[in-house]
């Protein structure tokens, strides 16, 4: 039994129909992506933060970021800190890895860490609409 009463074809080979009302957009049009160049070593002189690494997208089974993680400690200047702190909606991804199951591992950020930026070894995509944060976990 299918869910939808009408289907359409997607046009995308391995995505196959979509119901009818659905469109599908890249996510390029909905939001941007960025990569912070922040690194695990700490700098003498720069802010001390914690920072979400490749290890709390990667295995994360809940594919969720909170407060209550037990992130690494590292350090960035404050620029980088203001461009690069999580907030709610932001989506990690695993850019690269060692085997091709491991890219595009995502984690979504379920609320605002002003305290806590990301890794080079991540991608943020930050949505500039509204979307659910539970449909997120599965992007």
């Amino acid at each position: 039994m299918k869910a939808y009463s009408r289907y359409k074809q997607s046009d995308i080979t391995f995505i196959g129909d979509i119901p009818e009302q659905w469109e599908i957009q890249r996510l390029g049009s909905i939001g941007y992506f960025s990569a912070s160049g922040i690194d695990k070593k700490s700098v003498d002189g720069q802010e001390e933060i914690l920072m979400a690494n490749y290890t709390d997208v990667y295995g994360n089974k809940t594919n969720a970021i909170e407060a209550e993680h037990d992130f690494m400690i590292t350090t960035a200047p404050k620029t980088k800190i203001k461009q690069h702190s999580l907030k709610q909606g932001d989506i990690l991804f695993t850019p690269s890895s060692e085997t091709i199951d491991e890219i595009g591992i995502s984690a979504v950020v379920l609320e605002d860490l002003p305290g806590v930026v990301y890794s080079y070894h991540l991608i943020r995509f930050r949505p500039t609409i509204t979307i659910d944060l539970n449909f997120c976990k599965y992007l």
